[in-house]
């Protein structure tokens, strides 16, 4: 960012030319990792005097009997940064019933969304998947809640870790139904939006949830899918529930027969059409426009200009590209990360017409925002990234991407480390102003294969291409993560 606030498109810091990444670019990334409670290894750099809190991962910890790249017993990671400047680790297993009916075996005992039970169909049919809590950790009103969309949360103390119960809203959950590990909030409202894809029912559908600002949620909606395809993020605007339907199909059938897993099953369908369904916040009819055949991971945002929702996503060129990399995700080279990218898609109301046009030219996913533009026209997108177009690999650097004007600036952390998701922590001291949306520090949860240990970078998002300000050395590896958030003290 220059000192006029333009914003400056910069390749950012390169520690080498990009290579033919591999597998033993990141070995032991997918390792198994173990409980820690301990104090950092040492800080290098200065922490931001604002940053007093604690950052929180989850993944998959125990990986032992997984053969998803999705699969594997959930692990809350939390690294906490005291006003002293001291730095604390600590890490615990989500203790789901999986994980208690596994813990100390010696093979598996729990059938998983991609990981039969072995023994053929007589073990695993009419086995539904236990749930590994393994994917988000959110801060809901209050309490800290362990997410996958294959189930309920599960409360998690915020100091301890320890696993509470699982919760089910105040029955607004049957046991049945699933809460997705991506809700969004409406900075304006302070509502959170959910929903849970119901694959319990003959017709596959979503039900959609709102919890109030008291907390409470409350179902909004039910309405079926125009195929029984996999979903897993949506976009939240004023007035809309965004999901994008992709023709991947999953089916049922084979899979309560125990003929194989849920992953197994998934079938990119060239004879559908994709669709995004644009649902009311507030329930009744959903509208269905044809939209591009790929698939959508995540999502930066989306908000309203007038008759059309502007869309800011991940994009992926479809299932096929990322199977094989996902179901051998030990050894895979993951080349499919070089397909993905940031893309800004227009539906407009009236006409129908959905148009896509990219963000970026380098791989980039796992996006994440500051969160008080939920909704709204931001313009700035934290993501990891490769770091040249078409450069397949774990993801080695992160992005700051403009969404207003395309673009980005960049930091390459290597070619021997892992970045994936990044998350965006807004400077208290920052004001609404649009001027103040990057102000604040982009933290990243970094693997490094040389040492095989982690650490925590923290970069300026105003000058990001300008490296971590602090890195926090991490005396262990802490394993592969997916999503994350960070919780400030008081």
């Amino acid at each position: 960012m220059t000192a006029s606030g333009e914003f400056t498109d910069t390749k950012g810091v390169l520690t080498g030319p990009p290579t033919g990444r591999g597998a033993a670019n990141w070995a032991g990334f997918f390792d198994s990792v173990e409980e820690v409670d301990l104090p950092a290894e040492s800080v290098e750099g200065t922490l931001p005097a604002g940053l007093v809190g604690t950052l929180y991962r989850n993944g998959p910890g125990k990986r032992d009997f997984s053969q998803s790249f999705f699969d594997g017993d959930g692990m809350i990671r939390a690294l906490r940064i005291q006003a002293d400047g001291s730095v604390h680790c600590r890490s615990r297993f989500v203790e789901t019933k999986k994980y208690r009916k596994e813990r100390g075996s010696d093979r598996p005992r729990v059938r998983t969304p991609g990981t039969d039970l072995p023994g053929g169909f007589l073990r695993n049919i009419l086995r539904t998947p236990g749930h590994e809590a393994n994917t988000h950790i959110i801060e809901h009103h209050g309490q800290l809640l362990a997410l996958e969309e294959g189930g309920h949360p599960y409360v998690i103390d915020r100091d301890t870790l320890a696993t509470g119960g699982m919760l089910d809203f105040d029955g607004q959950l049957k046991s049945y139904q699933p809460y997705s590990a991506h809700p969004h909030t409406d900075p304006k409202s302070g509502e959170i939006f959910n929903f849970g894809v119901d694959f319990a029912s003959p017709k596959v559908g979503i039900r959609s949830y709102r919890a109030d600002r008291q907390g409470r949620v409350h179902a909004i909606d039910r309405f079926a899918l125009p195929y029984g395809s996999f979903v897993h993020d949506y976009a939240l605007t004023e007035r809309f529930m965004i999901f994008h339907v992709p023709p991947l199909v999953a089916s049922v059938l084979r899979f309560a027969l125990g003929l194989d897993s849920f992953f197994a099953t998934l079938q990119w369908r060239d004879d559908l059409t994709a669709r995004f369904i644009v649902a009311p916040r507030a329930g009744g009819p959903v509208r269905e426009f044809d939209a591009p055949s790929v698939l959508i991971g995540h999502y930066f945002g989306a908000h309203e200009r007038g008759d059309e929702l502007v869309i800011d996503c991940g994009q992926l060129g479809g299932w096929p590209v990322a199977a094989e990399d996902t179901a051998s995700y030990r050894t895979s080279d993951w080349t499919s990360f070089g397909a993905a990218g940031a893309h800004r898609v227009r539906l407009d109301l009236r006409s129908g017409r959905v148009s896509s046009e990219p963000l970026s030219s380098l791989p980039a996913e796992f996006p994440r925002i500051h969160p008080d533009t939920e909704t709204l026209d931001g313009r700035f997108g934290y993501a990891g990234c490769n770091v040249a177009p078409g450069e397949g690999g774990i993801l080695r650097g992160v992005a700051k991407i403009d969404r207003h004007g395309g673009g980005e600036e960049i930091f390459d952390f290597g070619e021997n480390k892992v970045s994936l998701e990044p998350v965006f922590v807004p400077d208290p001291g920052a004001s609404s102003s649009p001027a103040d949306e990057d102000r604040g520090w982009v933290l990243c949860l970094v693997y490094d294969s040389r040492p095989r240990k982690s650490e925590v970078a923290i970069l300026d998002a105003r000058c990001l291409a300008d490296g971590p300000v602090a890195t926090i050395r991490l005396p262990y590896n802490a394993g592969a993560t997916f999503h994350g958030s960070f919780v400030a003290e008081g």
